[in-house]
């Protein structure tokens, strides 16, 4: 295997674990998520030679789209949460357990 090859197989696993990021965010899996998340930092600590313009530009995109997601995220449990509470200081204490089933 030459080193380009290697370099560009390096490049597409870390697209591919980008990609796959983004579809456990969405589907809320957060241990997967998670553990990949892991696996992508463990691979940007490995040393990498500098990527085509175009891979470079898909991860770019792919990194905006799951901040994005991942923030809309957080505001849809924070948003959930806040309700539940609400409805818990009325004295209604398995409202939240209510909403977590309807999801």
């Amino acid at each position: 295997m030459t080193i380009a090859a290697s370099e560009s197989e390096y490049w597409q696993k870390y697209l591919y674990f980008t990609n796959e990021l983004k579809k456990f965010l969405v589907c809320e899996d957060w241990e997967t998520f998670n553990s990949l998340l892991e696996e992508r930092q463990k691979m940007q600590s490995e040393p990498a030679e500098p990527l085509q313009a175009e891979l470079y530009d898909e991860i770019n995109r792919l990194d905006q789209e799951l901040k994005s997601l991942l923030s809309q995220k957080l505001y849809q449990m924070k948003q959930s949460q806040q309700v539940s509470r609400a409805y818990e200081s009325m004295g209604q204490e398995d409202t939240g357990l209510w909403m977590d089933r309807k999801r």
